[in-house]
């Protein structure tokens, strides 16, 4: 409702009584009609409250007062303008509300934000609110705070951190953070005796160098690995915190792996990070891990993986840990073009997400099971590996391996793409389950030992899971605590079966192991081409070369599955013939031979 000043002639809106909702910073009234002074009219409002500040200018000093000047200009005389403040860390309160004439004519006020208000390393949000009744405009006018001595921590020698500022440096570079060794950044020079940087760019470990030192800056949200040979102190030196203004955007490059930390001074729950980018895709195409240190070395482990029902929304990333360690993460863009992920400076004590948030799991399907292969080998855990049935849809979903330190490792077998995968999910079962093969690889000289336990993450729980050694035809309960013995520069496999009791049952009868066998030639006689079927054992054989040989011993025709084969038909005379199929091991030694009889027909 609306009313005309004829004294003053300007339009009003009728607030009287009014009330403000803190919370929705929402303007609402009621009158009776009897009650009304002046003549009314129910009007719609088209003019939008103009907003102008000055003085939000530059970073601004711990315990300096901040003062800035507010003019709004509305077509409603009385518009309710307040003003709201709040260290970064924190929720905003209301500093300061203005109602009158005075600010429709444009007449300026001057707020001052009290020098004792002004503290910490997380910067200052302030926002300017005017509110007409029908339009509420905000005007984000937070500023950044001036820092020394940034990230200050230290390391542990020969010991692997990360590393990653929560700011913007005023000498980002490495020469001018690293150079605590008494050198200058003129002479400071990159020795690999006292210390060593690392980043994980392309599915590639890359070291520092003078000629890639750009990528090595320390931008806020980067994540750089740090060993230095003795124990050291170090900082980040002067800066100022990131601007609460905007969320702040990360780049994750196609199809790849990349660390990031959180570049404000407080934590954000993964809610709002995930509200804070318009695209979906963000949510549904990227999985989030987090780099955990256990035995002194830090491994990537699952912090948000949607498809698989992993995590909610309410889970937090820290900036920091309580030990004054670093917190990093590491995310995967599954999509084939480029995603820019937005952080938005969401503190706890602001976050948008309720504390009733469901899991993260897509709403259309449903998750039959997601379970976790949990491994530990001598010098600490490993990655888990991901194994879930997602209803909904067709074929499997496959992402690889994060990230990581140790040379023995534990992922998912693609025996088809012949690829190695840390998550794979089907979307669609046989005959009540699914079976997945593990691969536990050692890039050590010397032989290892993996200890290894099947978590159920969610499902039903009539769900059965059980592990067969191919090999010794050994078949244990998946929630059991198991090993595998895997040689210097070699692979170990098991068969994790999950499913109905039925499924896990005729599994068992049906995993024997596995010989080295012509099990199928057909056609036999055959015109034009012939179907050579084999099975090979676990272990032994590394690969297989399939000759036809005539009757005079001579081979008319030779080829190793997996390679480019030619047709031989043209070279072949009416008669019969011999396959021989003959096995290799990984040295290329001859392990074992088959023959079997075929006739052609021309």
């Amino acid at each position: 409702m609306y009313y005309y000043d004829t004294a003053n002639s300007i339009w009003m809106l009728d607030r009287s009584p009014d009330s403000l909702d803190a919370a929705a910073s929402v303007l609402y009234s009621r009158k009776y009609l009897n009650d009304c002074k002046y003549p009314f009219v129910l009007a719609v409002d088209i003019v939008e409250p103009v907003i102008t500040v000055t003085g939000d200018t530059g970073a601004v000093s711990c315990l300096q007062p901040i003062a800035m000047t507010v003019k709004v200009v509305d077509n409603i005389a009385n518009p309710r303008v307040s003003m709201h403040v709040g260290r970064g860390n924190e929720e905003l309160r209301i500093h300061d509300t203005l109602k009158g004439v005075e600010v429709t004519s444009g007449v300026e006020k001057l707020w001052v934000i009290d020098s004792n208000e002004v503290q910490g390393e997380a910067g200052m949000r302030i926002q300017v609110l005017a509110d007409d009744g029908r339009y509420s405009k905000l005007a984000d006018v937070s500023r950044d705070i001036l820092f020394s001595n940034a990230d200050a921590a230290s390391t542990k020698e020969e010991v692997w951190i990360p590393l990653g500022a929560t700011g913007v440096l005023d000498a980002p570079s490495v020469k001018q953070v690293l150079d605590e060794y008494g050198s200058t950044p003129a002479t400071w020079k990159y020795d690999t005796y006292l210390l060593r940087l690392f980043r994980y760019i392309n599915d590639t470990w890359f070291e520092y160098n003078d000629a890639n030192q750009e990528l090595f800056s320390f931008v806020p949200g980067r994540i750089i690995w740090f060993k230095t040979r003795v124990n050291t102190v170090y900082d980040f030196g002067n800066g100022h915190s990131v601007s609460l203004k905007a969320p702040y955007e990360i780049t994750l490059p196609a199809k790849n792996w990349t660390d990031f930390c959180i570049p404000y001074r407080f934590n954000i729950r993964i809610g709002d990070i995930l509200k804070a980018n318009d695209d979906p895709a963000v949510a549904a195409s990227c999985q989030f891990y987090k780099w955990q240190k256990t035995d002194g070395r830090y491994n990537a482990t699952e912090f948000y993986l949607q498809t698989n029902g992993i995590g909610q929304l309410t889970d937090t990333l820290y900036y920091i840990h309580e030990n004054g360690d670093k917190a990093a993460y590491t995310v995967w863009n599954s999509l084939t073009t480029n995603i820019v992920l937005k952080i938005p400076g969401t503190p706890l004590a602001m976050s948008t997400v309720g504390a009733g948030a469901s899991k993260s799991a897509d709403k259309k399907d449903a998750i039959g099971w997601s379970v976790a292969v949990r491994s530990k080998a001598p010098d600490g855990e490993l990655s888990p590996v991901f194994c879930a049935y997602v209803t909904g849809g067709s074929g499997t979903l496959a992402y690889p391996q994060p990230p990581t330190w140790s040379k023995v490792n534990v992922g998912i077998y693609d025996r088809i793409r012949q690829e190695v995968y840390g998550n794979l999910i089907t979307r669609e079962i046989e005959n009540g389950g699914y079976t997945y093969e593990l691969v536990f690889s050692n890039d050590c000289a010397d032989r290892t030992r993996v200890s290894y336990t099947i978590e159920r993450l969610a499902g039903e729980s009539a769900v059965e899971i059980a592990v067969i050694d191919p090999v010794s035809e050994t078949v244990s309960a998946g929630e059991s605590s198991l090993s595998v013995d895997v040689a210097g520069k070699s692979r170990e496999y098991r068969l994790l079966a999950i499913g109905s009791p039925e499924y896990i049952d005729e599994f068992g009868k049906m995993s024997l192991r596995g010989s080295f066998a012509l099990t199928r030639i057909t056609p036999n006689p055959f015109r034009g081409m012939v179907r050579i079927e084999y099975t090979i054992p676990y272990g032994g054989i590394s690969s297989v070369r399939c000759d036809i040989i005539n009757h005079l011993g001579r081979v008319v025709w030779s080829a190793r599955p997996g390679t480019k084969i030619h047709p031989g038909r043209n070279i072949l005379a009416s008669g019969a013939y011999f396959i021989r199929l003959t096995g290799y091991d990984g040295k290329g030694k001859q392990t074992g031979e088959k023959t079997a009889k075929i006739l052609y027909l021309n």
